[in-house]
């Protein structure tokens, strides 16, 4: 069965498992090959899979969409990060967020100072009757 773990920005996973493990709304389910056909919201956490032949591994993503069609779990996600729990994903997103409020203020100042420039420039053309 094929897994693909997907964000707006890229694919995170993709790869023949033998068995996924996904946080739903109202409990976890077990995947394998030859489960019906199903979709459901996925909670925030750890989805862990078996890649044929290999160890169990992991991939936290923060809520999602997930569809089981023809052999296939395909996994929607905003933010998925291979590897890590998901207190680590978190504190990724928050400095991620961190980072854009910082870079959101810093334009604000910047459009003031503009704005605050052109009024000061309208005013000293209204007083000479420009």
């Amino acid at each position: 069965m094929r897994l693909e773990v997907r964000t707006p920005d890229r694919l995170v996973v993709d790869a023949e498992v033998e068995a996924v493990n996904a946080p739903l709304p109202d409990g976890w389910i077990g995947i394998l090959s030859g489960h019906a056909p199903f979709q459901a919201r996925v909670q925030p956490g750890v989805i862990s899979y078996r890649p044929r032949g290999g160890d169990d591994r992991r991939v936290a993503v923060h809520g999602g969409f997930l569809s089981v069609q023809d052999d296939r779990v395909t996994v929607l996600t905003g933010v998925a990060r291979e590897g890590v729990d998901l207190e680590t994903l978190d504190e990724a997103i928050s400095r991620e967020e961190r980072q854009l409020e910082e870079m959101e203020q810093a334009a604000r100042r910047r459009f003031d100072q503009i704005y605050q420039k052109m009024a000061r420039s309208l005013s000293r053309r209204r007083r000479r009757g420009l």
